[in-house]
């Protein structure tokens, strides 16, 4: 049962090495989950392929200089390499956590603190993903299935224990994974695989790894908010408002804003840009995606596959892509399971910019929804409510199933934080397990 996995717009390699190890290092881990986690139980050996159409989208001439900067520019511009760690990062803060001094500090034990263990275990592992790895941990052990065995055991026991007792008797991030990892060890959720766990172990280190990485970030975002907001409002001492106050919310919300905004403003010029590219010419991109697609086809095809199954999953763009070519372009193909993630496919649908707009025309010029394709057999929708550019299908399209998912981000951010986070992978499995026990109709 091969697995094809569609990126959406704003996804780029990078222009050096070090870049390009980084942006690998993330869809591997993406891969494994998919292997360990998702679809663990119903093939024990699932070959996932990542098509990268990144190098196809818009180029701009001047490096997006047009996004305001001055105290705004560092962020994320300035420094390619850790650009992914610092806005995963920044996703999972808010305003408020930004007024403690603490978070500077010791960020994943403040958020757990604050919001509870979840929220943290989901930033830990997603700073794991993003965060530029030591040369210790350059050589290939954190992308193992343990590297995904840990995080399926660490969302299993931050579900169960959403505010443990010992959250207050840390001091810093470095103790939060220690006992985290010694929680987990001799539990009964540990998974075949990761019985040799040890503290000093490559995956301890992996996870310490982006303890630093994510401080890093952290401290890189504060002063580059703090410094936003106190030349905006005249000199505002924002440390001030930590108490409390009538213009804490307000302090808050400025220097959630001041940090956001450049991100914010890339993610929605490549959005609009690689989307113009795509309109210009859908060809070179649907080539791109079809070469990996045909090899996963091939991969099913083989007489000693455990299984018959393609599951096509795309997230933002990538869904558009999956069902033009699922539409139009290859109509032949036969998916078992589609899966779209903040995506934009029944929005573009009623606009009507696919490839093959007429059936669906049909459907809504009589006021009713269009029905699913016939070649896509099941097909769940997942959205995040703070996600402005993912939408729900099921009121134009028939057969297709919307589920929320919460990623515990700040909005705009919360679209690139879905296959970052553990607990996005078990949902996922369950829906997926629902869909394939209820048949093609569920």
């Amino acid at each position: 049962m091969p697995l094809v996995f569609v990126h959406g717009v704003n996804t780029r390699k990078g222009t050096t090495p070090k870049e390009e190890n980084i942006y690998n290092n993330r869809f591997e881990y993406f891969k494994q989950q998919f292997r360990e986690i998702t679809f663990k139980k119903r093939i024990s050996d699932l070959k996932v392929y990542t098509p990268y159409w990144g190098d196809l989208g818009v180029k701009f001439a001047r490096n997006l200089l047009c996004i305001p900067h001055g105290n705004l520019q560092t962020l994320g511009l300035g420094s390619p390499e850790t650009a992914a760690v610092e806005e995963i990062t920044l996703a999972h803060l808010d305003g408020e956590l930004g007024l403690d001094d603490e978070v500077k500090n010791r960020p994943i034990l403040t958020l757990a603190r604050r919001r509870g263990l979840r929220p943290a275990v989901n930033l830990l592992f997603a700073g794991a993903s993003t965060a530029p790895l030591i040369s210790m941990l350059d050589k290939g052990q954190h992308k193992s299935p343990e590297a995904a065995r840990l995080a399926l055991a660490a969302e299993e026991y931050s579900e169960k224990n959403g505010n443990p007792d010992w959250l207050n008797s840390i001091n810093n991030d470095d103790e939060f994974i220690n006992f985290l990892l010694k929680e987990i060890h001799p539990s009964d959720l540990i998974h075949e695989g990761i019985q040799t766990l040890s503290i000093g172990s490559t995956l301890s280190n992996w996870l310490k790894n982006a303890a630093i990485a994510v401080k890093s970030a952290t401290g890189k975002i504060m002063s580059v908010a703090t410094g936003a907001v106190v030349g905006s409002i005249g000199g505002v001492v924002v440390g001030a408002a930590v108490g409390g106050g009538k213009d804490s919310g307000r302090q808050s919300f400025m220097l959630a804003s001041r940090y956001i905004r450049p991100t914010a403003s890339t993610f929605i010029a490549r959005f609009f840009g690689d989307v113009f590219k795509y309109m210009e010419n859908r060809d070179e991109i649907i080539k791109k995606v079809l070469q990996d697609i045909d090899d996963a086809i091939k991969e099913r095809d083989k007489l000693d596959s455990e299984d018959k199954e393609l599951i096509l999953v795309g997230h933002s763009f990538g869904g558009i892509i999956l069902f033009d070519i699922l539409t139009h372009f290859r109509p032949n193909i036969v998916c078992d399971l589609l899966v779209t993630v903040g995506s934009q496919v029944a929005l573009f649908a009623e606009i009507g910019l696919f490839a093959n707009q007429e059936p669906l025309n049909l459907a809504f010029q009589a006021n009713k929804p269009a029905p699913r394709p016939n070649n896509i057999k099941r097909w769940i929708n997942v959205f995040d409510e703070t996600d402005y550019v993912g939408f729900g299908v099921t009121d134009v399209f028939t057969g297709a199933k919307d589920f929320s998912f919460d990623a515990d981000a700040y909005p705009i951010l919360s679209h690139g934080a879905y296959f970052d986070t553990p607990n996005f992978y078990v949902r996922l499995r369950e829906r997926a397990e629902d869909a394939f026990a209820n048949g093609t109709d569920s």
